[in-house]
């Protein structure tokens, strides 16, 4: 489910559509090339791209492999995460932060862009993380001066 959004973001930072107003028609899940809304079925992580043979229902345009990739990476960086913390929240933040590192590398190499978007989120993740290992961060910040 990871890399399904993952993708979703890396079609919609670059061309300034919205990734949260999943509401209106226009937002919904759309082919690249014709815009044609997409079924839930066909929105799947990698089953979706198995049963559509890799190409839109509707247009037979070809789905960019980096979709498929980003899907492939997210989905084995989640399973090897759970192996090593199980169900816990660095677990969740942990993979939330590798699937927006993979998402940034995808942006960096395919628009040759890094985006304020991803970098803040990921900076964000980092402060949660480091705030969770060490209890809070203003009391690691008062250690840092009391030096």
């Amino acid at each position: 489910m990871a890399g399904n959004i993952g993708t979703t973001i890396l079609y919609r930072i670059p061309r300034k559509i919205s990734i949260f107003a999943f509401r209106n028609d226009e937002n919904k899940p759309f082919c690249s090339k014709c815009h044609h809304p997409l079924k839930p079925f066909e929105i799947l992580p990698i089953i979706g791209m198995l049963l559509n043979q890799g190409v839109c229902r509707y247009c037979g345009h070809k789905i960019p492999i980096a979709y498929f990739m980003l899907e492939i990476l997210t989905g084995v960086s989640s399973m090897i995460l759970y192996a090593f913390f199980d169900l816990t929240e660095p677990f969740f933040i942990l993979l939330l932060f590798s699937c927006a590192l993979i998402l940034h590398a995808f942006t960096l190499e395919f628009y040759d862009q890094v985006y304020i978007e991803i970098t803040i989120f990921i900076l964000v993740l980092g402060l949660v993380m480091f705030t969770l290992l060490q209890g809070s961060i203003l009391g690691t910040v008062n250690k840092g001066f009391a030096k």
